[in-house]
């Protein structure tokens, strides 16, 4: 007769079936359970590597499972936005957008106002495009990117003073270190400024460096 292993512990194999149960279920027994689709669905929403579509898909899935605080259909819809905007399906990414904005009981992300207002401005809407500017830099007034947007705009409207003003603002939030390693923007940007400034009916205030642009 073959001699056991070891010793055998009264009640030991109830309690190996119970860790089991309990790792299988993933109930109890330590943290709660992970929403694990959920959670995928969010990672692959956010997924620049994948494919738009793949990205639409998991995006969608999230806003219709219902279980979402507001704060995350807003981030949900933001994200789904943005990937058609980049399509050029402008209208819809805007109707995105404006329930991201319209979630967020208290909006504070800079991010989603500086969206719409792209997507306005691929609409030809450069007043509304030109407040949602205005409201991502009053959020976040280090943000260079809705101002140089708001130039633009500005631009297309034919009020070169504030485009130019804009321009103006962006040179200044950037530090020289920035500068010296990007030095074809901001040529490109003091170009602008000249050009917008003239077609102001402005003197530049340095007209040799406008010259040799």
């Amino acid at each position: 007769m073959e001699a056991p292993a070891g010793p055998v512990v009264a009640g030991s194999g109830l309690k190996r079936f119970v860790l089991v149960l309990c790792a299988l279920a993933l109930l109890g027994c330590g943290a709660p359970a992970p929403d694990l689709p959920q959670a995928e669905h969010r990672n692959a929403c956010n997924d620049t590597r994948l494919p738009d579509e793949v990205r639409l898909e998991r995006c969608g899935a999230l806003l219709v499972s219902g279980e979402l605080a507001e704060i995350e259909l807003a981030e949900a819809y933001h994200a789904r936005g943005f990937i058609l905007m980049e399509q050029g399906r402008l209208e819809e990414a805007l109707a995105d957008y404006d329930r991201s904005i319209t979630l967020e009981p208290a909006p504070t992300r800079a991010s989603v106002y500086f969206n719409r207002g792209r997507a306005r401005v691929g609409l030809g809407r450069y007043g509304d495009a030109i407040a949602d500017f205005t409201r991502a830099v009053e959020i976040n007034p280090t943000f260079d990117s809705p101002l140089s947007w708001r130039a633009r705009a500005h631009a297309d409207l034919g009020n070169y003073a504030e485009a130019a003003a804009d321009i103006e603002r962006v040179i200044d939030l950037s530090p020289e270190s920035y500068w010296r390693m990007d030095q074809e923007g901001f040529r490109n940007l003091q170009r602008q400024r000249c050009v917008y400034q003239r077609k102001a009916g402005e003197t530049p205030a340095n007209p040799e460096m406008c010259e040799a642009l």
